[in-house]
């Protein structure tokens, strides 16, 4: 199958046309690939043609750059830069390089805003955390201190029991099974 410019596939051994699939078809093996791959998911024809001038993503069917309009064929290439000659091909390098200082530039920046997205949420996790570290702290706390008041009524309550009586009374298994804590 070929691509034709409107869109249709041509069948190269019958000649009918097609409508052409969702997708891109793979020149190499026909295969139909996703709008954004890269490679055919089939026998890996590249589906992505760069330009040697600006570095920009084509598709392979493409004769010039989408975004420089450069001619994408390696020999029309060579001749544009045989008539550009040394000196041209400088001068285009210098007014070139504004715009690639500013596209690194960019992408540092977003770069650095992703890095400061993703330290945000580090950072937001580890509050996170140690708020319910000081939650669960707090509780083991309550509970603790329950204990000990709990702990300290049952002492008193022996205290007053044996006082009650006089001192003379035999301790009940509960009373013993306490002091042995004591």
């Amino acid at each position: 199958m070929e691509s034709n410019l409107d869109g249709t596939l041509t069948c190269s051994f019958c000649g009918n046309r097609y409508a052409a699939p969702e997708g891109v078809l793979c020149p190499s093996c026909g295969q139909v690939n996703d709008e954004e791959a890269g490679y055919c998911q089939q026998c890996g024809y590249d589906l992505i043609r760069e330009c040697i001038a600006c570095g920009a993503g084509n598709p392979y069917d493409a004769e010039r750059c989408q975004s420089c309009g450069r001619s994408l064929t390696a020999l029309e290439t060579m001749v544009e830069r045989i008539q550009e000659g040394t000196a041209g091909r400088l001068d285009r390098r210098m007014r070139e390089a504004g715009d690639v200082k500013a596209r690194e530039e960019a992408s540092s920046q977003r770069r650095l805003e992703e890095m400061w997205v993703k330290e945000h949420q580090r950072q937001q996790t580890i509050a996170e955390g140690q708020v319910e570290q000081r939650r669960q702290e707090q509780l083991l706390m309550r509970v603790a201190f329950i204990g000990l008041i709990i702990v300290v009524l049952i002492f008193i309550l022996v205290f007053v029991f044996i006082n009650a009586s006089g001192g003379e009374a035999e301790p009940s298994g509960l009373l013993i099974g306490l002091s042995a804590y004591a």
